[in-house]
């Protein structure tokens, strides 16, 4: 669809169910792995068609895990992944790594250290040139992650 170029600068899909609360090892491994493969298959395609310039994708939960397992597994918290990836992304890990120290939880949970809309505000002013304000409701850091 994209190289196809009918003018639709962003697309969304989800993939499978990660809320999972046991058995996440082999489940999350297959998920994954899945995850993956489906993302160099894309990005080569991309590639092949010289589009792999101008596409990043923006991969996102809505929520993070417990720390402590409940168990079986884990529950719903805070502090959910984020990941940019493409050719024009610079890679590596922005932010600062959550403690697990149990001093620094909040009520069980990783305290997060970087604002979604961070991330967001960076994607819309540096990738497709939107004043990201309105959109967010204010303005945010924006980390260099895009070359």
């Amino acid at each position: 669809m994209h190289c196809a170029d009918l003018g639709t600068r962003v697309f969304y899909c989800d993939y499978g169910s990660f809320d999972t609360h046991a058995g996440q090892g082999p489940l999350h491994q297959s998920l994954w792995t899945a995850v993956n493969q489906g993302l160099e298959a894309f990005m080569a395609d991309l590639r092949a068609q010289n589009h792999s310039d101008n596409v990043i994708v923006l991969m996102f939960s809505e929520f993070g895990r417990r720390v402590r397992d409940n168990g079986s597994g884990t529950d719903h918290g805070a502090a959910g992944a984020t990941f940019v990836l493409g050719d024009k992304v610079k890679g590596g890990h922005y932010g600062e790594m959550p403690s697990l120290d149990a001093s620094k939880l909040v009520q069980g949970d990783l305290n997060p250290n970087m604002d979604f809309r961070d991330i967001y505000s960076t994607i819309l002013d540096k990738w497709l040139h939107v004043n990201p304000a309105p959109i967010v409701n204010g303005t945010y850091e924006q980390p260099a992650f895009l070359n």
